[in-house]
C-alpha cells in the first residue's frame, strides 16, 4: 500500500496570507529524503476529495526537491502532482526546466520530458529527452546532450543514449557515448563508467600519445582500480612503435602508521634492442611507530643501464648515474637519534672507473646524542658510527668513529659567542686493505672553534620595513694528522657556498678531517616587511684567512695552495611582487679569478605570466644559460618556450617550444622538445599534442605537465 504524505497547503494570494518560503541555491541544497510536502501558489482550488489545482508561482517543495510552475494539479488517490505548463525542477546538482513534469512527492520522483539541464557542480548543462530525479541523489537520463561550452552552438558535445548518474555511490553510468568536437565526431564509446564525486572510480583513465625518436609514436591507456578507500592499482599498457608493447604497474597502500608505492614497468621484447626484456622496479614505503621509530624503504632499480636513456623521461632522469637502495630504521628521541641503514648503489655509467664507484653500506649503525645544559653548565654532543663498507675494487672493512664534543653558548639579544672543542676518533677494521698500509689504522683528532655574531636592526619607511645587519666570525683550528695512509670510503669536498664558510672541517665524511688554522668571516644583511615577515632581499657577503697553509688532501688531489678563500657573495631578491632573483658569485682575489657565478632571475605577474633568465659557471666544469617564458598572446592564445644552452660544449641541453589554445570548456597544446638522452650528449626530439574538454578529459599525450615542469613557476591557468 501507498504511503501518501501529508500535505500542507500555504497560498500567498489574498485568502491567506501564509509567507513565501524562497527555495535556496542549487548548490547549497542538501539531500533529506522524506518530510512533509510544503506548496506555496497565488491560488488554489480544492475539492472536497482532496484533489487540487494550483495556478500562479507555484513553488512545491520537499526536502531538498524543489519544483517551480505556473500551473499544477495534485490527485491525492496517486499522490501525483502534474504540470499543465512548462516548469523547473531543481534538487543538489541539478537545475532542470521541462515541458512536462509528474512529481511523486512520496516518493521523492520527479519524472520530466523534453528537457534542458544544468549540472551546477560540475559545472556542466544540456539537454534530455527523459529525465527521472529521485531524493536519494540518483538521476536517469535518456537521449542526453551534454557539454560545459556555453552558447547554443557548443565547440564540444557528448551524445548519449542512456546516463544514468548515482549520487549516493558518486558514480556514472553511460551507454552509447560519442563526443563530436567542432562538429566532427571523434570517439565512440559503448559504455563508459566514471565518478561524479571526489571518489575514487575503477575504470579507464584519459589516454596519452605522443611521439619521439627514440621510441616512435607513443600510446598509453592507463585503467585504474579502486581496490578498498586505502589501496589501489593503475595498470598502464604502452605502445611504442619502435620497441613494442609495455605494461606499467603503480600499487599505492595507506594504513593507520604504513604507506607506499610499488612500481613495475616491464617490457617483454625491445625491437630496438634485438627483443631484449626490459624493466623497472620502484618500491617506497614508510612505518611510523608511536615510540618514536619509523622505517624507511626506497628501492630502485633496472634491467640494464641504458633503460632511462631510452625510456625515460627529463634530463635529471636520463642523465642519471646511480641508483641507490637503501632500508632504515630511524629512531628520534629526547636525547638520541639513532638510524640503522642498509644501503648500496648500482652504477649505471659504466665509464665510471670502479674504484670510484660507491662503497656499499652493510650494514651501519650512527647514534647522535645531545644533552643541553649538562655537566659544567656545557652543552654536550656524542655522535657514534660503526659502518661496514664492500666494494668489489678497493679497502673492504669496518669504520668505527667516536666523536665526543663540548659547547659554552653565551647568547643574548642580538649577539651570540659560542666557543666550542671536539676529539674525533677513527678507527678501521679492513678485511681486505687493497692500496691501504695497515689492517687496523686508526686517526685522533682534536678540534677547537669559536663561533661569534651580532645582530643590529633598525626600522625604515616608518616601520614599514626593518633592515637586519648580522656580521659574522668563526675562528677554527684542526691540527694536521697524517690521512694518507687511511681508506676513502664516503668522504669528500662539497660545493664551496656561505654556509660552508662556517665549516670548520671543509670534507663531509669521517675518513678525512681538513687541517686548517683559518678565520672566516662575513656580514648578513636582510629586508623584511614588519607586517608580514616576507624577505624582500637577503645579501651575505663573507671570506675565509688560513694562517697554515693546509696539507690534508683527497687521493689524486693537491692540497689548497691558498692562504683565503675566494670572496663569497649570495644574494636573494624579492623586491616586488613580480620580481625575484638568486645570485651567486665567488671571486679568487688571489689569482683575480671568477670561481663560480651563478644568477636566476623571474619574473612572474601571475600563474600563467612568467619570464626565467639563469646563467651558471664553474671554470673547467660548465658554462651554460638558460631562458623560459610562459605567456598569454591573447585571451585564448599562450606561447610557452624554454632553452638551456652550454656555451662550454656549444650544444642544447634541452629545448622546448610549445603553443596553447583555451577557451572557457576545451585547450589544445602542442609542444614540440628536444633534449640530451643520453650521457654522451646524443639528444632526442618528441611532440606531444593534449586536447582537454573541461568538465569531461584531455586526449593526448600530458603537455600540460612538460609546460609546467620546464617553465620554473608556470601554470597553464591563471
Amino acid at each position: 500500500m501507498r504511503r501518501i504524505v501529508p500535505l500542507l497547503i500555504a497560498f500567498s494570494g489574498p485568502a491567506l496570507a501564509a509567507p513565501v518560503c524562497p527555495a535556496p541555491e542549487a548548490e547549497e541544497l542538501e539531500f533529506e529524503p522524506g518530510g512533509p510536502v510544503q506548496v506555496d501558489a497565488d491560488r488554489a482550488d480544492v475539492s472536497a476529495e482532496g484533489h487540487s489545482e494550483f495556478s500562479g508561482a507555484v513553488t512545491v517543495r520537499r526536502g531538498a526537491q524543489v519544483l517551480e510552475t505556473e500551473g499544477a494539479t495534485y490527485d491525492p488517490q496517486t499522490g501525483r502532482v502534474a504540470v499543465t505548463g512548462g516548469a523547473r525542477f531543481r534538487q543538489p546538482g541539478l537545475r532542470v526546466d521541462a515541458e512536462a513534469l509528474e512529481y511523486l512527492p512520496a516518493e521523492g520522483l520527479a519524472v520530466l520530458e523534453r528537457t534542458e539541464y544544468e549540472l551546477p557542480r560540475q559545472p556542466a548543462r544540456g539537454a534530455a529527452g527523459r529525465i527521472e530525479a529521485r531524493d536519494t541523489g540518483r538521476i536517469a537520463m535518456d537521449d542526453v546532450l551534454y557539454t560545459t561550452c556555453p552558447g547554443d552552438d557548443p565547440d564540444w558535445l557528448l551524445k548519449i543514449k542512456e546516463l544514468r548518474l548515482y549520487g549516493d555511490k558518486g558514480i556514472g553510468e553511460a551507454e552509447q557515448v560519442s563526443l563530436r568536437f567542432l562538429g566532427v565526431p571523434l570517439i565512440y564509446w559503448p559504455y563508459l563508467s566514471f565518478p561524479v564525486s571526489d571518489q575514487r572510480k575503477t575504470g579507464f583513465l584519459v589516454p596519452e600519445f605522443g611521439q619521439s625518436e627514440r621510441s616512435g609514436l607513443e600510446f598509453r591507456v592507463p585503467y585504474y582500480v579502486n581496490l578498498a578507500p586505502n589501496y589501489d592499482y593503475t595498470a598502464t599498457p604502452a605502445w611504442y612503435s619502435s620497441r613494442g608493447l609495455q605494461l606499467g604497474n603503480e600499487f599505492r597502500y595507506l594504513t593507520g602508521g604504513s604507506g607506499g608505492e610499488l612500481e613495475l614497468d616491464y617490457l617483454p621484447s625491445d625491437d630496438a634492442r634485438d627483443g631484449d626484456a626490459r624493466s623497472y622496479l620502484n618500491f617506497e614505503h614508510l612505518t611510523r611507530f608511536d615510540s618514536g621509530w619509523r622505517f624507511v624503504a626506497d628501492l630502485e632499480d633496472v634491467s640494464d643501464t641504458e633503460y632511462f636513456q631510452d625510456l625515460g623521461s627529463g634530463v635529471a632522469i636520463t642523465s642519471q648515474t646511480h641508483l641507490e637502495r637503501t632500508l632504515e630504521a630511524q629512531y628520534t628521541g629526547d636525547v638520541w637519534e639513532i638510524t640503522g641503514r642498509a644501503q648500496n648503489f648500482r652504477t649505471l655509467d659504466l665509464s665510471i672507473p670502479e674504484d670510484e664507484r660507491p662503497y656499499a653500506r652493510l650494514p651501519q649503525l650512527l647514534a647522535i646524542g645531545y644533552w643541553r645544559d649538562g655537566t659544567l653548565g656545557l652543552d654536550w654532543r656524542m655522535r657514534t658510527e660503526a659502518t661496514n663498507f664492500s666494494r668489489d675494487v678497493g679497502a673492504e672493512g669496518f669504520r668505527f668513529v667516536v666523536e665526543p664534543a663540548a659547547s659554552l653558548p653565551l647568547e643574548g639579544p642580538g649577539y651570540f659567542f659560542v666557543p666550542g672543542a671536539s676529539l674525533r676518533y677513527v678507527n678501521y677494521q679492513l678485511t681486505d686493505s687493497v692500496g691501504v698500509s695497515s689492517d687496523s689504522p686508526d686517526l685522533a683528532v682534536p678540534t677547537a672553534s669559536v663561533d661569534s655574531g651580532l645582530l643590529f636592526e633598525r626600522d625604515i619607511s616608518s616601520g614599514e620595513f626593518v633592515q637586519t645587519l648580522e656580521p659574522r666570525l668563526l675562528y677554527a683550528w684542526i691540527p694536521h694528522r697524517d690521512q694518507e695512509t687511511l681508506p676513502l670510503f664516503d668522504t669528500g669536498l662539497p660545493d664551496f657556498n656561505y654556509v660552508q664558510l662556517f665549516r670548520p672541517n671543509r670534507f663531509v665524511g669521517a675518513d678525512r678531517l681538513g687541517d686548517t688554522n683559518q678565520l672566516s668571516v662575513g656580514v648578513t644583511s636582510r629586508l623584511i616587511e614588519s607586517a608580514s615577515g616576507r624577505e624582500f632581499l637577503t645579501a651575505s657577503l663573507g671570506k675565509a684567512w688560513f694562517f697554515d697553509e693546509p696539507q690534508v688532501a683527497l687521493p689524486g688531489e693537491p692540497p689548497p695552495d691558498a692562504d683565503s678563500s675566494p670572496i663569497v657573495l649570495e644574494l636573494g631578491l624579492g623586491l616586488f611582487k613580480a620580481w625575484n632573483a638568486d645570485i651567486g658569485y665567488q671571486w679568487d682575489d688571489t689569482d683575480a679569478a671568477t670561481r663560480l657565478a651563478q644568477f636566476r632571475v623571474q619574473y612572474q605577474p601571475a600563474p600563467n605570466r612568467v619570464m626565467n633568465l639563469s646563467y651558471r659557471y664553474r671554470p673547467g666544469l660548465l658554462e651554460d644559460v638558460g631562458a623560459s617564458v610562459g605567456w598569454p598572446l591573447s585571451d585564448r592564445w599562450s606561447f610557452v618556450g624554454a632553452i638551456e644552452y652550454s656555451t662550454r660544449d656549444a650544444a642544447t641541453v634541452n629545448r622546448l617550444l610549445g603553443v596553447q589554445y583555451e577557451s572557457c570548456c576545451w585547450a589544445i597544446r602542442l609542444a614540440s622538445a628536444e633534449q640530451v638522452s643520453r650521457r654522451d650528449g646524443t639528444t632526442d626530439s618528441s611532440y606531444r599534442l593534449q586536447v582537454e574538454f573541461k568538465g569531461l578529459a584531455g586526449l593526448g599525450s600530458n603537455a600540460k605537465a612538460h609546460f609546467e615542469g620546464d617553465i620554473l613557476g608556470y601554470s597553464v591557468y591563471d
